[in-house]
């Protein structure tokens, strides 16, 4: 029951996006509108939300979906809403740091509901979106974001099934990680192509010249 109700939220929340905090409408165009408490701590929440960066974002969505009073309470739904949203808007507008993060959540939802069982069909949209989200980060060289991109491809997560184009996804962050410094994850990313094609002309080339 929980998958489920989790999983029709997201589906709701991916397929439409909240623009901005609903507006009085009793009030003129040139009257100074009065707000209620309950609205002022929602521009409160707004205004918090736009001061986060999208890492910091992402933990406090994470958090409010754990946490166990999350589904009785309209305080933290309304939160975990504005957070969501702030995000999906950042990433609407290209910021690539707030793609591969909303990508990064996407997937992760993506792997909870199918672990507890939920049909294939209906987190596949999940994974497309995160599929995505993580295609610009990883045109924007986020080595993260081409690393999990080669695990959609492995097991074919909202695309076709590929070892090929996996491994070649293991391979680019294998460059990435050595490009920024990271020789063990390099290596990681580069035995992960080498075990979805074993044959990997490319990564076996690469190997020679790693492992120097």
């Amino acid at each position: 029951m929980k998958s489920s109700y989790y999983l029709v939220l997201m589906i709701l929340l991916f397929s439409s996006c909240i623009t901005s905090v609903p507006n009085n409408h009793n009030a003129t165009e040139n009257s100074t509108p009065i707000l209620s408490s309950d609205e002022l701590d929602y521009q409160k929440i707004r205004n918090r939300a736009t001061q986060m960066d999208p890492s910091e974002l992402t933990k406090a969505i994470v958090n409010l979906q754990a946490d166990p009073e999350y589904k009785t309470s309209t305080e933290k739904k309304e939160k975990f809403e504005i957070y969501l949203n702030e995000l999906m808007v950042r990433a609407n507008h290209d910021d690539f740091v707030a793609c591969f993060w909303l990508g990064w959540y996407q997937y992760s939802m993506g792997e909870s509901f199918r672990k507890n069982g939920t049909d294939k069909s209906q987190i596949t949209p999940i994974y497309r979106d995160a599929l995505k989200n993580l295609g610009k980060a990883a045109n924007n060289k986020e080595q993260r974001a081409i690393s999990i991109i080669g695990d959609m491809y492995l097991y074919g997560l909202g695309t076709e099934q590929s070892s090929f184009i996996a491994a070649t996804w293991y391979l680019k962050a294998s460059y990435r990680y050595y490009e920024i410094g990271d020789q063990n994850s390099a290596l990681l990313q580069l035995e992960k192509s080498l075990r979805a094609l074993p044959d990997y002309n490319a990564a076996l080339e690469w190997k020679k010249i790693i492992m120097k």
